[in-house]
């Protein structure tokens, strides 16, 4: 919860008159090594995107996606032209993708609640949203 906030992606707002708040629930997973030793704990907020409504919640869908062929086809090319490939990692980047409608979701259980009318209206993409990259 902590890369939410230092991440901003939300904000404690009132919910608009005929809007509702998506709710939304903590999702744990536990990372091992190869040895099946216990290396970190993790969690993550997840919203029920389903529940969002076309038009309301969200616009238009688009999800930027990069073909298994076309990555093919630059390794080969990288590699026939002798180039170096670098590989990057972003961390937390769904937390990256900002968002270009307006979603107000319910905070899950164990975060900070918010007083009743009130509620995190999201400012970058959160997992499970239509929005999401």
């Amino acid at each position: 919860l902590n890369g939410l906030k230092e991440n901003k992606v939300y904000v404690i707002s009132d919910i608009p008159v005929g809007r509702k708040a998506i709710p939304s629930k903590l999702v744990f997973k536990v990372k091992r090594n190869g040895d099946g030793e216990i290396i970190k704990f993790k969690a993550r907020v997840v919203c029920q995107g389903f529940r969002q409504k076309p038009g309301v919640d969200y616009g238009e869908k688009y999800a930027p996606v990069a073909n298994a062929a076309v990555v093919r086809l630059a390794l080969a090319i990288g590699a026939y032209l002798d180039l170096e490939i670098e590989h990057l990692d972003f961390t937390q980047a769904f937390l990256q993708a900002d968002m270009t409608d307006e979603l107000y979701i319910r905070p899950p259980r164990g975060a900070p609640q918010v007083p009743p009318g009130k509620a995190w209206k999201l400012l970058k993409a959160l997992y499970g949203t239509i929005q999401a990259p």
